[in-house]
């Protein structure tokens, strides 16, 4: 099979999904058919010879590719900016290096962006928060590094953003509290520091987050009992003090409240609902006497 070659991409700005799978030998057509349905067909034939193939139309939706390619080089960062109706970008555990290109924040029509599990490095570009159709962003399991962009911020349609398992410091962005339909948020495993931001109190489609293994200080704010939809709340390891609210009593479907590793946490622990998983190991937080209520773990 022919080699990927970034200059290839040049010849296709009406490509709308790029996914590397695992399980492919060659690159795979869907074709959207007059009716709006997918055919699929395979080519046996090498990438150029597909790319000649699909050049000058726009019957194709999906490319799988099980070829390499290297967003660290300049050629293929300049390339991949001209995919101007990409809508899906997963080279998810493709063994990349270098850093993410500035030139996918050109990519307008982007819903989808995972690039998690690679050997990126380098800070995240403050040019991605100019992806207004981004509804998915996965960038962890990298080695990221630097401040989290405050333009993240303005993606408005972002459903989940996940940060976790980087080098990422520096304080959270007040600015994500403005990512009014998300619902899943995890920068856990990071070197963050600061306080978290009660403006998160204003998520309120929020199901998940997730700041555990971090260096954050301050208080758990008070506003996270506006929350009512939240499910998973972990901020363990951490450097948190004060009293737990007891405003967390307001959370009705929390499954998952995690604060162990906050030495300087105390106070007794709200009264959560049946069946919470809780975890208090190495804080001062005194169970209450209806704790039998919980499934409570201290350590």
């Amino acid at each position: 099979m022919s080699s990927l070659d970034p200059k290839d991409f040049e010849h296709i700005p009406l490509l709308f999904k790029l996914k590397y799978g695992f399980h492919f030998a060659s690159w795979e057509q869907f074709r959207m058919g007059i009716d709006h349905s997918m055919k699929r067909s395979a080519i046996n034939r090498g990438f150029n010879d597909s790319i000649d193939m699909i050049a000058g139309t726009n019957r194709y939706k999906e490319l799988f590719t099980s070829n390499r390619v290297d967003l660290s080089e300049d050629a293929t960062a300049k390339y991949i900016g001209r995919l101007t109706q990409l809508n899906w970008l997963d080279l998810r555990e493709f063994g990349l290096k270098g850093a993410i290109p500035s030139e996918i924040g050109s990519l307008s029509e982007l819903t989808r962006l995972d690039l998690a599990h690679n050997e990126l490095i380098g800070s995240i570009p403050g040019e991605l928060g100019a992806l207004k159709q981004l509804n998915w962003m996965d960038l962890s399991f990298c080695q990221l590094s630097g401040a989290i962009p405050s333009s993240l911020g303005n993606l408005s349609q972002l459903l989940q953003l996940n940060l976790s398992y980087n080098k990422l410091s520096g304080e959270i962005p007040v600015e994500l509290a403005n990512l009014s339909k998300l619902t899943k948020l995890k920068l856990d495993n990071n070197q963050l520091t600061g306080s978290i931001p009660k403006e998160f109190g204003r998520l309120s489609r929020l199901s998940q987050m997730n700041l555990s293994f971090n260096n954050l200080t301050g208080t758990i704010p008070i506003e996270f009992g506006s929350l009512t939809g939240l499910v998973r709340l972990k901020l363990t390891h951490n450097q948190l003090s004060g009293i737990v609210p007891n405003e967390l009593k307001r959370i009705r479907d929390l499954s998952h409240l995690w604060l162990e590793g906050n030495s300087e946490l105390f106070g007794p622990l709200p009264n959560i609902s049946f069946g919470v998983d809780v975890k208090i190991g190495d804080t001062k937080i005194t169970p209450r006497p209806s704790i039998f209520r919980t499934i409570f773990r201290n350590s």
